[in-house]
């Protein structure tokens, strides 16, 4: 009898502690699914895995309290198996969508480039969990736009990721693409329209009438491509003002150097 009141004695001190562990555990968990919910609403993840370790904290508490406490077992190991499925279902997903925006991006096909990254960006399932492609992606888009010739999208984006990733290493790339693209319009839209925009060879005498006097013959238009080709990273462009050069009445030696950079932006 004696050693029966002992037992209930010892199971009403451990009760206090079983409450206080399972409520820790639990609020390990739920957290998970509240910084998602947060993720989702906002429109992007939280940079760090520190949700998913505090989850895996909680789990590990449930575990041992499963094995402590068998007949609650059956409640505890079913809700960290229902985390961790949660959790792998989200992670299978991430990554799928930048594989084949990267494919898109290296044949050139930009447009389908910047759809893939946008839905590797933007996707909810995507926000319930801290993506790592999700920061590379939203950088990627705003070079798709450079590609695309859509300047004005590329720097809100640019300028986005800065806002949303402040002190990360994509916030600091975009800060220097800005900077670069910045350059990249000031040297394009330093010449008239006509010349911005590439004209076509039949337009070429009337081209050269128009360039600036520091530059002659082709140097402008050279320094056009260059900007396309570096500072905007819009390759077809360049390529267009390259073969421009090809056409023109210049020395064999500036041709070479259109020529060359043809062939590397091609390869690119």
């Amino acid at each position: 009898m004696a050693e029966n009141d002992g037992k209930v004695v010892q199971k009403t001190k451990n009760k206090p502690i079983r409450l206080f562990l399972t409520i820790i555990g639990f609020a390990c968990i739920l957290q998970y699914f509240v910084v998602g919910i947060v993720n989702v609403i906002r429109g992007y993840s939280i940079g760090t895995y520190l949700p998913f370790i505090i989850l895996m904290v909680g789990s590990i508490v449930f575990l041992c309290l499963g094995i402590k406490y068998p007949k609650k077992h059956s409640i505890y190991s079913v809700t960290v198996s229902f985390a961790l499925i949660y959790y792998s279902l989200i992670s299978i997903s991430q990554g799928q969508y930048s594989k084949k925006a990267e494919g898109y991006y290296k044949a050139g096909q930009y447009q389908q480039a910047l759809q893939a990254y946008e839905k590797e960006a933007h996707a909810w399932y995507h926000l319930l969990s801290y993506n790592y492609h999700e920061r590379a992606a939203m950088y990627k888009i705003a070079e798709a736009y450079c590609q695309l010739e859509d300047f004005d999208k590329a720097r809100n984006t640019y300028e986005l990721v800065i806002e949303r990733y402040q002190g990360e290493f994509y916030a600091g790339q975009a800060q220097k693409r800005l900077a670069e693209l910045k350059t990249g319009l000031e040297i394009v839209a330093y010449y008239p329209d006509h010349i911005a925009d590439t004209p076509k060879k039949d337009s070429i005498q009337e081209l050269e009438v128009h360039l600036p006097p520091e530059y002659i013959k082709a140097t402008a238009l050279y320094d056009i491509a260059l900007a396309y080709q570096y500072n905007l990273n819009c390759y077809a462009k360049a390529v267009e003002v390259y073969t421009i050069i090809l056409g023109m009445d210049v020395s064999e030696e500036t041709k070479k150097l259109a020529k060359e950079q043809i062939i590397q932006l091609k390869r690119s």
